[in-house]
């Protein structure tokens, strides 16, 4: 509790009020399929910690803090698997990321991962992959080329269209 008698003070945001905010972005965005809450799964070739954060609608970059992090050291392939509870159809995928120079988006058919598409994204903001709608129970992002000491995938969203 916080008590006070000065005025500016009762301005100020309630924590009710603060926690309606926090919990309103972290909210998966409209038609968004691989989000936290619908039940996706990320698993990494790296066995990265912090790679569940790639699917909770935080699109904000903090250097190696946030998202699916692999350092040049790591072996590759580098792989981010995601995988949907129950099989959607996935025509567009937005990429957020820091340091991906070259990736292939693959879609999961009948047990078989399958090249959607191949993409060269830069850090200028997100990047937007779109292929023709498959339904699918996964989708995998396979980073092929990466400029500096590392990498960092902060969020990735998939869509019907």
């Amino acid at each position: 509790h916080l008590y006070t008698t000065d005025a500016a003070m009762a301005k100020r945001a309630t924590v009710a009020a603060t926690q309606a905010k926090i919990d309103s972005l972290r909210a998966p965005k409209s038609g968004n399929l691989l989000h936290e809450l619908a039940g996706t799964v990320v698993t990494t070739s790296n066995d990265a910690r912090e790679a569940y954060d790639v699917i909770d609608s935080q699109t904000v970059f903090v250097p190696k803090r946030t998202g699916w992090l692999v350092e040049r050291t790591q072996q590759g392939p580098h792989r981010l698997a995601l995988r949907l509870p129950k099989p959607a159809s996935i025509g567009r995928i937005v990429l957020y990321a820091h340091g991906v120079r070259e990736c292939d988006v693959e879609v999961l058919e009948e047990d078989k991962w399958r090249r959607a598409s191949g993409v060269k994204p830069g850090d200028a903001g997100p990047c937007e992959i779109r292929f023709g709608a498959v339904t699918t129970s996964g989708v995998r992002l396979t980073v092929t080329e990466f400029e500096g000491d590392s990498f960092q995938v902060y969020e990735v969203e998939g869509y019907a269209q």
